[in-house]
């Protein structure tokens, strides 16, 4: 008897393929693995899911590397954000961009701006203590001390 029968089923919400987008460009390679993995998860697909937490790690990995090699280059800064959003971008609509589009025809919940920019903001922060934290790192390795 402990039934609510005025509980609706849990409709899945998805990210669009704009949000993860623009939310990856600004948020950085982590937050477009958590949005593209949510949606995987949403969509019944764990192992998918699985794989995008691997790409991402090792994205940000190869990021946080990338940038300690090419802090001379100043020139070539903004290609760093526009190669990891295609990165995540590209992929994800190719395996995701039919599933959301048919799931937003049917009438199906997207999640809102607020949510996702949220998690973007939160990706930034955590992209940047990283970069600083990476920095540290690297001038005590080649200087012996940090000033």
């Amino acid at each position: 008897m402990s039934e609510n029968f005025y509980a609706q089923p849990v409709e899945p919400k998805l990210y669009s393929s704009e949000s993860i987008l623009i939310a990856t460009l600004f948020g950085g390679p982590l937050v477009g693995g958590y949005l593209t993995a949510e949606n995987f998860k949403m969509m019944g697909e764990m192992e998918r899911a699985k794989q995008t937490w691997v790409f991402a790690i090792l994205g940000i990995s190869l990021l946080l590397g990338f940038v300690g090699f090419i802090k001379n280059f100043s020139t070539f800064w903004y290609m760093i954000p526009l190669t990891y959003t295609a990165m995540t971008y590209l992929p994800m609509k190719w395996l995701q961009g039919n599933k959301i589009k048919a799931h937003m025809l049917q009438g199906g919940q997207m999640h809102k701006g607020d949510r996702v920019f949220v998690i973007s903001f939160v990706g930034a922060v955590a992209s940047m203590v990283g970069l600083l934290f990476m920095s540290i790192l690297m001038q005590i390795a080649t200087t012996g001390d940090v000033s």
